[in-house]
């Protein structure tokens, strides 16, 4: 690994987040459980991670070598240009208990654990380098609670074209968003998305203080995004492999495939299940396609039978038993137990949750944000004002997950001062027996 700024070693905590005290394992809460066709699965109640007045939402979770568990949560607004900031969360009691949340810049929403035990944190977004793009990157060593931000950068070659800013403010030209597998080479496969630079480049019109890009805002209609997987021996220096599939793709929505996992099959295949991009969500199906070559050539891609929404994220268990988390319009965890991950039985969570959790419900209800340096509301068709629709599972063992999730209090809102509302994000055991 390259050398580290020790000094940028983070260690100020986020005041404004009221998290409870990391306390000893005490058994989860009683939750409910469901009887699927095939498939008995139990639920805990909801156990409260953390809350903030401020930005606490788009949690991610993951499982590290010494047991311990980390919770990555976003807390800036979901608006360009991001101030783009995160902190992690610990637990020691397989997530019943949190520690007090440390900050760290930028974010992250792809990770992989390196043979070293090292948690490598990717940047979500890579700008213009001259080989390719690029972007900082964090480390979490193995076996210490600390974040601490690489000296090189991680970058990425081999672009098919040049990649063509979606939000020139940003001057981001690409995101790493999604799950990472590891294939039979030793090597990894990250999923990247991006517009490719090519025809009409004069995208963006500046109308009163406002960039209007693309169709969730009005703009160029004709741009899509591509969806591609990129390969690497470190995780640190990647090479595009392959396109998964682009902006031609009958299933990848108005404007391309965007958020995506990629998980291997019990059958030895790999599975990438994508979600359509902007306006993300609307209760549109996520597209799948399987790779029978480690990633090299992909499948044409088909609608998924049942789940959509935003971003996707799956666990493959031992026995093939396929669990994926999604969500916009709602919360859901679906269940695939052939391993194909072409039929899913789904379960309501947001409806589970507010049964839990009335003084927290997640209630219908359209969003409407009032940033993009205006005071006029804009109302996000399709996106819940009481959650973002972004959850995430992970496998603690053969039989049992941790799923989180946020309730947000406002839309894409802070709270109105005075508002007993925050936000809140909340972890389930969730287990399976067949």
């Amino acid at each position: 690994m390259p050398h580290r700024f020790s000094a940028l070693a983070i260690l100020v905590l986020i005041a404004s987040l009221l998290v409870e005290p990391e306390a000893s394992d005490k058994g989860w809460p009683q939750g409910k459980t469901y009887e699927l066709s095939g498939l008995r699965v139990s639920l805990s109640a909801p156990v409260l991670v953390g809350r903030s007045k401020d930005y606490f939402w788009f949690p991610q979770i993951q499982l590290l070598p010494n047991g311990e568990l980390i919770a990555i949560i976003r807390t800036c607004a979901d608006d360009w240009p991001f101030e783009d900031k995160s902190a992690v969360l610990w637990s020691a009691n397989n997530g019943l208990s949190w520690s007090k949340p440390e900050p760290y810049k930028p974010e992250s929403f792809a990770q992989l654990l390196a043979p070293s035990g090292e948690m490598l944190l990717l940047p979500l977004l890579v700008y213009p380098r001259p080989n390719g793009v690029g972007g900082i990157y964090h480390v979490i060593p193995n076996s210490k609670r600390e974040v601490n931000r690489e000296l090189g950068e991680m970058i990425v070659t081999g672009l098919p074209k040049p990649f063509l800013s979606p939000y020139p403010p940003q001057g981001a030209v690409g995101f790493i968003d999604g799950q990472t597998v590891k294939i039979k080479d030793g090597k990894y496969l990250a999923p990247v998305y991006a517009y490719f630079k090519d025809y009409d480049e004069q995208i963006f019109k500046r109308v009163g203080g406002q960039y209007l890009a693309t169709t969730r805002e009005g703009g160029y209609t004709h741009k899509k995004y591509n969806l591609m997987a990129a390969e690497s021996d470190d995780g640190i220096r990647w090479k595009i492999r392959s396109i998964i599939t682009d902006e031609n793709s009958s299933v990848a929505g108005i404007d391309g495939p965007s958020e995506s996992a990629i998980v291997r099959l019990v059958d030895g295949r790999l599975m990438c299940l994508f979600g359509q991009a902007k306006p993300f969500g609307l209760g549109k199906t996520y597209g799948q396609t399987w790779s029978s070559d480690e990633g090299k050539t992909w499948t044409t891609p088909v609608a998924a039978s049942g789940p959509y929404g935003v971003e996707p994220c799956l666990v493959v268990m031992k026995d093939g038993t396929l669990v994926l988390s999604g969500g916009r319009p709602g919360l859901y965890l679906g269940f695939n137990i052939n391993g194909t991950g072409k039929d899913w039985q789904m379960i309501d969570t947001a409806n589970f949750h507010s049964a839990s959790q009335p003084k927290d419900s997640i209630e219908t209800g359209t969003a409407v944000r009032t940033s993009h340096g205006t005071t006029t509301p804009v109302i996000l068709t399709g996106a819940d004002k009481h959650t973002t629709g972004y959850a995430e599972v992970v496998a603690i063992d053969e039989k049992r997950l941790l799923y989180i999730y946020d309730r947000i209090p406002n839309g894409w809102d802070l709270a109105p001062k005075g508002s007993s509302e925050s936000f809140t994000v909340w972890v389930v055991q969730v287990t399976l027996e067949r």
